[in-house]
């Protein structure tokens, strides 16, 4: 059965230097959300999931430089099952 969802632009939830964390039940519609703000978006965006062994490697590292390295030319970073990378928070923090 096919719900109808109405999306709003949630922009203003953004700031630099911040992290927002969308959470719900499975299959609640979580990433089409995300996917439909950030196509309203402008500006460089990343999106990769933690299902992808490179990302996790690099954010699980706590190496800044690395994790710096791989982020920083971003103005939105999206992870999608970032719940899947060991240690998120610290790479959070260091990004």
């Amino acid at each position: 059965m096919w719900i109808p969802r109405f999306y709003e632009s949630q922009k203003d939830f953004l700031q630099s230097g911040k992290v927002n964390l969308v959470y719900g039940p499975r299959r609640s519609g979580k990433t089409t959300l995300i996917v439909k703000m950030l196509d309203n978006l402008s500006g460089k965006i990343y999106k990769g999931s933690g299902d992808d062994i490179l990302l996790r490697s690099v954010l699980s590292s706590e190496n800044t430089s690395r994790i710096l390295s791989a982020m920083r030319n971003y103005d939105v970073i999206f992870i999608d099952e970032a719940q899947r990378i060991k240690n998120m928070g610290g790479g959070l923090k260091y990004g």
